[in-house]
């Protein structure tokens, strides 16, 4: 590998991790419900979603909504980058097998980086 391809391969690690981040992070707060609900909390099981956040937000201040978010993050951040890795890997292959940009290579490449995250991962 060159210096560049290792260059290029550090920046989609990075990319692919902070890209996890923040998806997770957008949804923690509906993830925390659903986890409250999904366990049967006695405090929220009675509640809708909306009435549920407010419930969190009245009992555990806004930050409560993001309780558990950090282990997301540690969990998060190499599954992401190195789905987003693989996936770069993998549409180089696919290129250079099928001679042209299309979405069919995407595809492949999506699927193969999708499939060795979730087996090794």
């Amino acid at each position: 590998m060159t210096s560049q391809e290792v260059s290029d391969m550090f920046k989609a690690f990075l990319a692919g991790g902070v890209a996890g981040c923040c998806a997770k992070t957008m949804i923690a707060p509906l993830d925390r419900v659903k986890i409250l609900l999904q366990a049967q909390n006695e405090h929220y099981r009675h509640l809708s979603v909306a009435s549920s956040i407010t419930a969190v937000v009245k009992k555990e201040g806004f930050w409560g909504l993001y309780k558990g978010n950090a282990a997301m993050m540690i969990r998060i951040f190499p599954y992401g980058a190195i789905q987003f890795v693989s996936y770069e890997r993998y549409k180089k292959m696919a290129l250079s097998w099928l001679g042209q940009d299309s979405h069919v290579a995407r595809l492949m490449a999506g699927s193969l980086a999708g499939g060795q995250n979730e087996r090794f991962l």
